[in-house]
């Protein structure tokens, strides 16, 4: 009885939660891929959202400048909706 209790324990492992960390480094991770890709809107979608939801971390930040100084047509673009 006991192997058999063991062998369905096996077969069904107890659900591991996921570090609240990897969302905020897979957003890292796609804004870059997408900054890469030359996708400046979807770039800015995803570091935007990360510093939303870590507004300390130094590195999102460096990330935001780096695609601010490749397409500054975009850092203008954005003060215009925000003051129009």
């Amino acid at each position: 009885m006991f192997s058999l209790l063991s062998l369905i324990d096996s077969e069904h492992p107890k659900e591991e939660n996921e570090p609240a960390t990897s969302l905020l480094w897979l957003q890292y991770y796609l804004a870059q891929h997408y900054d890469y890709l030359g996708d400046t809107h979807k770039a800015f979608e995803y570091i935007n959202q990360a510093i939303c939801d870590t507004p300390t971390l130094v590195e999102l930040y460096m990330f935001k400048a780096k695609i601010f100084k490749v397409d500054p047509s975009y850092l203008f673009f954005s003060f215009r909706i925000i003051f129009v």
